[in-house]
């Protein structure tokens, strides 16, 4: 038996010696026949007449021929002829073995790193309170300097500049300092947006007048109209619609194309604003109308002015909205009216404009439906919850057209 090393893929019959297979270049094969004497003439490289390289050849006797087996992949014969290529795995000697299986190495594959989302332009530069109830806005980085007002849980502000522990803030009418660890910025800040803003729709600056619709189609029924500048908190948003609630309580549905959305936030209240607040919760008490004229009604509800406007709400110190406000002052002359514009013109006698009197009620419309009131002074001029920029404040009765008047005195 003969042990060599064949070094091409084709080896055939020569010599008189039957090749037992013929495998890839540098795969061990064993072969047997009648002439090994001749055809291995000496140790070392031997050069057959097929052209097989044949190394550390050893001469032995001939063998039967026995079926052996190449790693379990083919059956072959000593003595059989091969004439073709044949590939196969490698057949270390005369007695096979199993060649171990190699298992290749996976290389895992880098793993993605999370992408990171970038914060909106707008909470780059604001700030929200996440104190329990208030931070302090102060004059100077310094928890002794003084108080500018507060800025309450929820409530925006611009960051004006940071240093150290300290972030420079404009809210509303104050400018001061805050600690920078009552106050949440940047992904935090728009995290918290959600929670703690009111989502309004803005009418569209070039759009004069809006129609509210009753459904969600140009064929639906007008509920009232807003104008360019006014905006109403937003209830649901659709493909084409956003369903909105006015501040005169009305709800509809406006076509998406002519309003912009966006979450406001409380400003911060000054300290000038806590302390007319805070005097008007104490002479609310000791100036409680004693009688049931115009003038008196007038003179209870002038003081308070510079308070804030909040939609929906009835408090004349903490925040109304317009018929909110008109509410609570005539509640305390024992007239009960309800929290809507539009159904408090229904109230009490109608007056021409020509003979207004303090105490009355003026009306506006919002497109073909009421949507504000406010109460006659005299002299020409109104007080009224004007709006979130504005608060309680006294203006020109005529700033627009009135659509009618109402005495509920009398």
């Amino acid at each position: 038996m003969v042990t060599i090393v064949i070094r091409k893929n084709l080896v055939k019959k020569a010599a008189g010696v039957s090749v037992a297979c013929a495998l890839t270049i540098g795969m061990n094969v064993v072969i047997a026949g009648p002439e090994e004497s001749t055809l291995f003439q000496q140790m070392g490289l031997i050069k057959t007449a097929a052209g097989a390289e044949v190394t550390n050849a050893t001469v032995a006797p001939a063998i039967a021929p026995t079926p052996i087996s190449i790693n379990n992949q083919k059956r072959v014969t000593l003595n059989q002829v091969v004439s073709d290529e044949f590939v196969g795995p490698m057949l270390p000697s005369a007695t096979p073995t199993t060649t171990p299986t190699t298992t290749p190495t996976t290389t895992p594959a880098p793993t993605a790193k999370p992408t990171v989302k970038p914060v909106a332009k707008r909470y780059r530069s604001l700030v929200l309170s996440v104190a329990k109830d208030y931070v302090n806005v102060r004059k100077s980085r310094s928890t002794d300097s003084k108080v500018m007002g507060k800025l309450h849980r929820g409530s925006s502000a611009k960051i004006l500049k940071v240093k150290g522990d300290w972030v420079k803030i404009r809210s509303g009418k104050v400018t001061g300092y805050v600690k920078k660890e009552y106050v949440a910025t940047g992904a935090r800040a728009e995290k918290l947006s959600t929670r703690f803003g009111k989502n309004y729709a803005v009418v569209k600056k070039g759009t004069d007048t809006l129609n509210v619709r009753e459904k969600k189609n140009t064929k639906s029924d007008i509920v009232t109209q807003i104008t360019d500048g006014d905006d109403a908190i937003v209830q649901s948003i659709s493909k084409d619609w956003v369903k909105i609630k006015t501040d005169s309580g009305k709800v509809g549905y406006v076509a998406k194309e002519y309003v912009s959305t966006t979450l406001k936030f409380k400003h911060a209240v000054s300290a000038a604003q806590k302390k007319a607040s805070e005097s008007a919760k104490s002479t609310s008490t000791a100036q409680e109308p004693s009688g049931k004229s115009g003038s008196a009604v007038v003179k209870y509800a002038l003081q308070f002015v510079g308070n804030p406007y909040v939609w929906g709400g009835t408090s004349l110190t903490g925040g109304a909205d317009c018929s909110g406000f008109t509410m609570r002052i005539y509640e305390k002359f024992g007239y009960s009216l309800p929290h809507s514009s539009a159904a408090q013109a229904g109230y009490g006698r109608s007056v021409s404009m020509s003979s207004l009197q303090p105490g009355d009620l003026l009306f506006y419309k919002h497109g073909s439906s009421i949507g504000h009131v406010a109460m006659y002074i005299g002299g020409g001029r109104i007080v009224h919850a004007a709006g979130k920029k504005w608060g309680i404040v006294t203006a020109n009765a005529f700033y627009r057209t009135p659509c009618c008047a109402r005495r509920i005195l009398g």
